[in-house]
């Protein structure tokens, strides 16, 4: 199974939450990985909360209570910004991060197990979700109100290098690396033969 989760998408949301809502929870892809053959929710969930807050969240198996971490209050509606979620099952740490910098982080989780078992067999006969879900927590649905793009899921941890670097190479592509002037390289000259 799998060690660790990353899962990254560049977002620009139009609106944030529902403030009428007595919930107002998740309004992003909720589930990313769902387990469905337990009632535990075993998974994935990557959201954004009403009060502008990135939510990592999940258990490695269905036994596991469920660990989950909040950034601060940093998104804003109508920008795009990069948003990360790490979940470290060997380790047991969660991250989370906006465009390259780290904004929220928790360590000594307890996940009960160190790997993640992707079911592909599953897959097949619906049971696991990959994608755009409700909220978990009540019957209503939270949709994500605004634009996706970029959608990354690994199945591995990514570090602050990476996903700095994911993050600057999607931005400024120009700005990310240079290419410098052709350079060009003397012929040597003819040996001298004498007799």
């Amino acid at each position: 199974g799998a060690s660790g989760v990353t899962v990254s998408a560049w977002i620009k949301p139009a609106t944030i939450g529902v403030p009428s809502s007595p919930n107002p929870i998740d309004t992003i892809f909720n589930t990313v990985i769902k387990d469905g053959t337990t009632s535990a929710y075993t998974g994935v969930y990557f959201t954004i909360r009403a009060t502008n807050v990135i939510g990592i969240a999940g258990r490695s198996q269905s036994g596991d209570g469920y660990q989950s971490l909040l950034s601060g209050s940093v998104l804003s509606t109508n920008n795009w910004q990069y948003i990360t979620g790490v979940l470290d099952f060997a380790n047991d740490k969660i991250y989370c991060y906006l465009n390259d910098s780290q904004v929220a982080y928790k360590e000594g989780v307890a996940f009960g197990s160190n790997t993640y078992n992707f079911k592909s067999s599953e897959v097949t006969k619906g049971n696991d979700v990959i994608g755009v879900d409700y909220n978990l927590y009540s019957s209503a649905q939270y949709f994500y109100d605004g634009v996706l793009d970029e959608v990354r899921l690994s199945r591995t941890v990514r570090n602050a290098s990476w996903i700095a670097t994911e993050f600057n190479n999607q931005f400024d592509p120009s700005g990310f690396y240079s290419v410098g002037d052709e350079e060009s390289i003397p012929y040597p000259e003819e040996p001298l033969v004498t007799n």
